[in-house]
């Protein structure tokens, strides 16, 4: 199969941890901006950013699998993807690279420590695992 028709994906990192979206799901990649805080008390949900004069939601995917922040450092990336006719931010330690996946494994109860329905499959890219996420289902519980 010509690599031009297979599904490309989004390299990403949180911590030490790979993981890889499809590139249709990701609208734009920004740089880290200034986030204005919400009321609501939810642990995932950092605030908003204003992208052209619209206020998106911007979520941790750190927190939202277990992970501890960090500080933000000039690698940090806010990925914004369309669900539906929303915008969602999610931070991401750092963009790696577009890669594509030859063999994507089903993910059964977790991939470490994160619920294995927040995954499409995993992978392997020169050894190290990588987990493709399921954006539908991490909007979902986000």
């Amino acid at each position: 199969m010509s690599i031009l028709l297979q599904e490309q994906y989004i390299e990403i990192v949180l911590g030490k941890a790979y993981y890889a979206l499809a590139t249709q799901e990701v609208d734009k990649i920004i740089k880290m901006q200034t986030i204005f805080d919400t009321p609501e008390d939810n642990s995932y949900l950092r605030g908003f950013i204003y992208l052209r004069e619209k206020a998106i939601p911007v979520i941790s995917l750190r927190t939202l699998f277990g992970m501890t922040e960090e500080v933000f450092t000039p690698a940090t990336r806010i990925i914004i993807h369309k669900h539906h006719r929303e915008s969602i931010g999610f931070i991401v330690d750092q963009v790696n690279k577009v890669s594509v996946y030859e063999n994507i494994q089903p993910v059964r109860d977790k991939l470490g420590s994160v619920k294995g329905t927040y995954f499409k499959g995993t992978t392997n890219r020169d050894g190290v695992p990588v987990g493709v996420l399921n954006m539908n289902e991490i909007v979902a519980h986000a």
